[in-house]
């Protein structure tokens, strides 16, 4: 990881790495900060709304980059992709996991936006279910819900989670 705004974006860009049709910009100076899919499938108006959700902290900039690491996406190797370079513009504000469900929301509703599949697992072949640990996420953005709806739906465990974990908090 190059830069420390790269280890503050990564926790929520990182989930780009479950879908096909966009790098999370590997081979680039800014992998994880810069996020895209081709250029003919996808656009600068993906940062424009992501602005126009004012998410706390971070703002976004239209960004064009050829990634030369492709990962497990071969098909965006070398290629032209157009997309978004997360800015972090207030640490103590910024909140990665939101932030990157909000950018898969967006990015779901471009048409050429798809999951990736991964054929080997027959119990999880969305990948984006083997990093999330359930298919909660991937099916709630694919029935069209919207951030708060998805970010809400794991409070009750991450509160738990919390309360569970203080007694061992040394710090």
């Amino acid at each position: 990881m190059p830069t420390t705004d790269t280890a503050l974006v990564y926790p929520g860009t990182c989930l780009f790495e479950g879908v096909a049709s966009i790098t999370e910009g590997r081979g680039t100076c800014r992998p994880f900060e810069l996020i895209g899919g081709l250029a003919t499938d996808f656009d600068y108006h993906w940062g424009d709304r992501l602005n126009a959700r004012n998410l706390p902290g971070v703002r976004f900039r239209e960004a064009y980059f050829s990634p030369t690491s492709a990962g497990q996406k071969p098909a965006l190797l070398n290629k032209p992709c157009a997309g978004v370079e997360v800015k972090i513009v207030d640490r103590g504000a910024y909140d990665p996991i939101r932030t990157g469900v909000a950018m898969l929301v967006e990015a779901r509703k471009y048409p050429a936006f798809a999951w990736r599949q991964d054929a080997w697992d027959q119990l999880r072949p969305y990948w984006i279910d083997t990093l999330t640990g359930s298919p909660r996420l991937r099916t709630m953005i694919d029935a069209g819900a919207d951030v708060a709806d998805v970010v809400g739906a794991w409070a009750d465990e991450l509160a738990a989670f919390d309360r569970q974990r203080q007694p061992y908090l040394l710090y």
